[in-house]
């Protein structure tokens, strides 16, 4: 056991925000925090990590409690990457993941072999050892992350916590990152804790999924169990969106004011529905309308609208949903 919760309250100022907590993390796994925002993901990960002090309980990190340790000490427990947005500074990559080892050195910070040893092979694992000597100003967000998870590892901790590594980057970008952490467990042994808004990617990759739910209450479990159990949909339930149990997606609640019923299979027929829906339609899959679409009679990308006994044959999505528009408003 890496990291283990006993009886933990955390908040501000004595003030009990979530409560009670007995949480664990396991060595080559990577778990994901959830939840709406402003429910306390960053207060729970500053606890753990020390930041904040925990209002009762106990948080052991190896068997250490960690209010015990000095931050030097703590420092060679918990490697840390915050969501804070970096500011171009004049370092290059090479001297920002030298920081990593700093509660190594001695106080005049001589790198040594090692250090040095330990700041490659961490730029190595997340592949930022060919612009070494680039000034951290050079690089793209997504490259400046990565420089500071290297970072983190070189600090060689068998802790990594994380704190909406994501926030500023493209889904290109939050896709490989992701990726990234979730090999970095296995191939590091290291446990790896990150919270995120990143709904249906951390179900797709977590190993494991620690929930706070809107009664600020911690959910902890696997993400699939969790979905199976209803409570990645309770707890994310909005006026607009809903979460989808069957798909992990979320999906747009839409008012439905019409009906069509659709006639066809594959992906055409699944953005045409998306489309429909965006449209304002239910959709009868396969069943008698007054408007029918199919999808397919002649070509993959051909569809045919049977509306007030007349046949339309159209060639893309687009000209399906200008037609919709002109039989409804005849029909109104």
């Amino acid at each position: 056991m890496i990291l283990e919760t006993k009886n933990l309250t955390i908040g501000y100022r004595k003030q009990g925000l979530i409560q009670n907590l007995n949480l664990h993390l396991k060595k080559g796994e990577l778990t994901c925090l959830l939840g709406p925002n402003g429910i306390g993901k960053s207060t729970l990960l500053h606890t753990l990590t020390g930041v904040l002090p925990a209002v009762s309980g106990e948080v052991c990190i190896q068997g250490q409690t960690i209010n015990t340790l000095t931050p030097r000490q703590l420092a060679t427990y918990i490697g840390m990457v915050l969501s804070q947005k970096l500011t171009p500074v004049n370092l290059t990559v090479f001297e920002i993941v030298a920081l990593g080892r700093t509660p190594y050195t001695n106080w005049l910070g001589h790198l040594t072999k090692p250090d040095r040893k330990a700041i490659q092979e961490a730029m190595e694992l997340v592949k930022v050892e060919g612009f070494s000597s680039k000034f951290i100003g050079e690089l793209s967000d997504g490259e400046r992350q990565r420089v500071m998870i290297a970072k983190a590892l070189a600090q060689d901790t068998p802790l990594l916590v994380l704190d909406e590594p994501t926030a500023h980057l493209d889904v290109n970008n939050r896709v490989n990152l992701l990726t990234l952490l979730k090999t970095l467990a296995k191939e590091t042994d290291k446990a790896i804790l990150l919270s995120t808004h990143e709904l249906e990617m951390a179900i797709q990759l977590a190993d494991f999924v620690w929930l706070i739910t809107e009664d600020r209450n911690v959910i902890a479990g696997s993400a699939e169990d969790l979905v199976l159990a209803g409570m990645m949909e309770k707890t994310f339930k909005g006026e607009n969106v809903v979460f989808d149990n069957q798909t992990g997606n979320f999906k747009i609640k839409y008012g439905l004011n019409k009906q069509v019923s659709l006639h066809g299979m594959g992906t055409s027929a699944i953005w045409t529905r998306k489309a429909l829906e965006k449209e304002g339609f239910e959709i009868l899959d396969n069943g008698y309308c007054d408007i029918q679409i199919h999808i397919g009679q002649h070509s993959d990308n051909n569809w045919l609208i049977k509306a007030n006994n007349s046949e339309v044959e159209l060639n893309s999505i687009q000209e399906l949903k200008t037609e919709l528009r002109s039989i409804t408003q005849h029909q109104n």
